[in-house]
């Protein structure tokens, strides 16, 4: 099993990115004229760790370099992370992702919190970006989100957070996956 946490393909590469853009519009825009009434974008079950795996989410350079403008964004000054997560970081590229085993040895798990809810974020930012893209193939066109692990602690999924920022219009959910 690879353990590279290195998603494959990740969803912080503007290639990966473009290329899922482009197959979704297009597929929409095939199928419009039999009248598809909607799509749903899988959930990952290998991020479900735990559940099916134990991964990591994404640790390449392209998440880890939109993870440092992330943590910009959200603090403002490295002097406001560096209070909340404990350390002393000169610069905001001095600072990565954090895996499960590195949190359970920390006293502050702040660092590692912040990377899974940028993680949620990216997941979310893929699925409004694949959403976008099947509504210009088809304006009428109605997505969705099946996942069949629920709300894993590990994992990074935020139900809520995929539905209101991609804009999906329904989910399903399979319990009996568990």
């Amino acid at each position: 099993q690879d353990r590279s946490n290195v998603r494959k393909p990740c969803l912080s590469d503007p290639a990966v990115l473009a290329s899922m853009v482009a197959k979704s519009r297009d597929y929409a825009a095939s199928v419009r004229k039999f009248g598809l009434q909607g799509v749903y974008v899988a959930g990952e079950a290998m991020v479900c760790a735990g559940t099916v795996g134990v991964h990591e989410v994404c640790f390449s350079p392209h998440c880890q370099t939109r993870y440092q403008r992330w943590l910009k964004g959200r603090y403002g000054s490295i002097e406001k992370l560096n209070a909340q997560w404990e350390t002393r970081h000169r610069r905001f590229d001095e600072c990565k992702g954090m895996l499960t085993a590195e949190a359970r040895k920390c006293d502050n798990v702040a660092p590692f919190v912040d990377f899974r809810e940028f993680m949620v974020d990216v997941w979310a930012d893929a699925f409004r970006e694949v959403t976008d893209a099947y509504r210009r193939g088809d304006p009428g066109l109605r997505v969705g989100h099946t996942h069949c692990f629920g709300a894993v602690p590990l994992g990074a999924t935020d139900i809520h957070r995929l539905a209101t920022r991609a804009g999906l219009t329904w989910g399903q959910e399979y319990p009996e996956c568990k």
